[in-house]
């Protein structure tokens, strides 16, 4: 489980908006269990906060369902020291990203 003031806001399916393709560095994501992955095969099975360094998201590395994500746990001390490796690289579903996206501009 996971604690803060953070409201997930599942996206409406009638929602017709293209997923969000900008993810700037710094992008903060609030990731349910399903939103994430990591292709060695570990099932997800916790929330995550995630900060954005790095937004793969051309051709060679994203989906149409997904982007390859390198960023920090919003825990970590030193997510803006250049020599510091991120902490997290991982695939989030872009629905995942752009709901955090609107949730944070709400």
């Amino acid at each position: 489980m996971f604690s803060g003031d953070f409201e997930f806001v599942p996206l409406d399916p009638a929602d017709k908006e293209e997923p969000t393709t900008d993810i700037p560095a710094g992008t903060r994501l609030y990731l349910h269990p399903d939103d994430w992955y990591h292709p060695n095969g570990n099932d997800p099975t916790y929330f995550r906060y995630v900060i954005v360094s790095v937004a793969h998201t051309d051709t060679a590395t994203a989906t149409e369902t997904s982007v390859w994500i390198v960023g920090h746990e919003l825990k970590c001390t030193s997510p803006d020291t250049e020599n510091h490796t991120p902490c997290v690289e991982i695939r989030v579903k872009r629905d995942a990203i752009t709901r955090s996206i609107r949730a944070a501009t709400k």
